[in-house]
C-alpha cells in the first residue's frame, strides 16, 4: 500500500545516507562504529504500518534537527559534507511532507 511505499523510501534513503557518510568518514581516515541494534524496535515489528506514521513522522523531525545542528558545526571548507548534510536534510523533510499527507489521509 501506499504507507509502506513511503516507509521503503524512507528506508532506502537512509540506507544510502548511511553507505555515502561511511565511505565518506572511511576515506577521512575516520572510523565506523555501528552500536548495537535498538532492542525497543523489535517491539514495534508486529505493527500496522499505518499506526507507525506518526512515529516515523517524529523519527525524522528528530533527523531534521540533528542535521541542521551538524550543518551549523561544519567548517564551510567541508564541502563533501555539507553536500551530503544537505541532502539528508532535504530527504527527511520531503519524507515528513510525503508521511504527513498519507497520516491525513488516515479516517480519524
Amino acid at each position: 500500500d501506499e504507507t509502506d511505499r513511503a516507509f521503503r523510501a524512507v528506508v532506502m534513503d537512509h540506507q544510502a545516507t548511511a553507505r555515502r557518510t561511511a565511505a565518506a568518514l572511511t576515506t577521512a581516515g575516520g572510523a565506523i562504529d555501528c552500536g548495537p541494534f535498538p532492542m525497543e524496535f523489535t517491539d514495534k515489528n508486529d505493527l500496522a504500518s499505518d499506526y507507525l506514521l506518526g512515529e516515523v513522522i517524529e523519527s525524522e523531525r528528530r533527523d531534521v534537527v540533528e542535521i541542521e545542528q551538524i550543518l551549523r558545526q561544519l567548517p564551510a571548507g567541508a564541502v563533501e559534507a555539507r553536500d551530503l548534510a544537505e541532502e539528508s536534510l532535504g530527504a527527511a523533510k520531503a519524507h515528513i511532507e510525503t508521511l504527513q499527507s498519507l497520516a491525513a489521509k488516515q479516517p480519524a
